[in-house]
């Protein structure tokens, strides 16, 4: 018996990272506060017998005070833009072409039952992604194609020595392919020396 098929598959990953532009930048008003005036301190109770000297009370940001005083979610006073994590900016899109032919087969081989199939597979991957690489501070973005071919042979054999006792046999090629988050064609390239 003969079996014919194909499918066609397209997948897609896209990721955008936006960060505060200055978000290094510490204001001259900021830096002149106290920082009581946007923390506080904690206290930890009943921590049972512990050496002389270890710390009970610790300072700790308030996040809600520290949003009142510094308008850390106003985006005039702090830009938010990809520009700041460019190399964690891109997207990959992939279309997979398959098609395959499978032929079952039953015979006897001393009086044995043989049964089984052999098929082969054949896969056309066209991957297309875009990110974007840093060359000494300069960054442009960075397409990249990929289109590859993959031929997939395989031979399933099934031997019924009794009723109670089957020989399985099998071969095959296959292939894995990566995570499409792990193909950000983005880098960072840097020089030193003279």
């Amino acid at each position: 018996k003969l079996k014919v098929g194909g499918e066609l598959q397209r997948f897609g990953f896209k990721t955008d990272l936006v960060r505060r532009t200055n978000e290094s930048a510490i204001p001259a008003a900021v830096a002149a506060l106290s920082p009581s005036q946007y923390g506080q301190l904690v206290s930890i109770q009943g921590l049972g017998d512990l050496p002389a000297g270890t710390p009970r009370t610790w300072a700790v940001p308030s996040l809600s005070s520290a949003a009142s005083l510094f308008n850390l979610y106003d985006p005039a006073a702090f830009p938010l833009d990809i520009s700041a994590a460019l190399t964690s900016n891109f997207r990959v899109e992939e279309k997979d072409t398959a098609a395959f032919t499978q032929l079952d087969w039953t015979t006897e081989l001393f009086t044995i039952p043989l049964r089984g199939n052999v098929g082969v597979r054949w896969v056309h991957t066209n991957q297309h992604a875009t990110g974007w690489t840093s060359v000494a501070g300069t960054f442009a973005q960075t397409p990249v194609d990929n289109t590859y071919n993959d031929v997939l042979p395989s031979l399933n054999v099934v031997a019924e020595v009794t009723q109670d006792l089957q020989i399985r046999a099998s071969a095959a090629k296959v292939m894995s392919r990566a995570d499409l988050q792990q193909l950000n064609p983005g880098a960072a390239v840097s020089f030193a020396g003279n």
